[in-house]
């Protein structure tokens, strides 16, 4: 069975002790979220290519938090998924190498030149592209596919809120849970101790950093891994 949210209850209740039922079910997932934020940011700040939260966009189900929708001709503007944070790559679903995606800021003269086509191309080729708005944001690109293009993003995403006790809790890794945990029950048992509460958080963050250095999944290298496929 896969653990929820109340895997990290009954860890909150374990490290508080007796005073496990002065903080209602509500409190405690509250303070589980903001330990939950703060390994999130931890994780993805500190160590972003282990890709702990990285996803690939589907567009086939408009209501997910993972949708993308398919390019069309006649559009440059298009919504980032709902949970997504951070881009890492697009990938198009058309086999060879006759498109690239290509990142160019909105005011950057080979962004400006490809936006002043008012029609599609007519060829694939290079595509730039931009970043804008709010969160998520919007994803831009300077010239009009010249075909209906299906593409993938793959993301960073941000974690899902938790609300419920049976929430999963499997975005994050099993090893980070206890520190989760620990961190909603100090933030809980520290609120009236600022200074000791700083002194706590700035421990967590190296003992976050920690865990993730000893679980770093690929190791090899760059060159390692060119040395094996030539």
């Amino acid at each position: 069975m896969a653990d929820t949210v109340q895997t990290l209850v009954d860890l909150f209740d374990a490290l508080v002790g007796e005073k496990r039922d002065a903080f209602k079910e509500g409190t405690k997932i509250a303070l589980l979220n903001g330990g939950r934020q703060a390994a999130w940011q931890v994780l993805v700040g500190w160590e972003p290519m282990q890709n702990w939260f990285v996803k690939r966009s589907q567009s086939e189900f408009s209501g997910q938090p993972d949708f993308f929708p398919t390019l069309d001709t006649v559009q440059r503007e298009y919504a980032l998924p709902p949970e997504f944070h951070s881009l890492r790559a697009i990938e198009p679903a058309i086999a060879g190498d006759n498109i690239f995606f290509t990142k160019a800021n909105l005011d950057s003269d080979e962004f400006l030149a490809a936006r002043r086509e008012t029609a599609s191309t007519g060829s694939l080729g290079r595509i730039f592209y931009d970043i804008e708005g709010g969160d998520p944001g919007t994803l831009v690109l300077a010239s009009f596919p010249s075909i209906v293009l299906n593409v993938t993003l793959v993301y960073v995403a941000k974690p899902t809120r938790w609300t419920l006790l049976l929430h999963p809790i499997d975005q994050f890794p099993e090893g980070m849970h206890i520190l989760i945990a620990d961190w909603a029950a100090q933030r809980a048992l520290l609120s009236a101790r600022q200074t000791a509460w700083q002194a706590y958080r700035e421990s967590w963050d190296r003992d976050v950093q920690r865990w993730a250095a000893a679980m770093r999944r690929d190791n090899t290298g760059e060159e390692i891994v060119r040395g094996f496929g030539e």
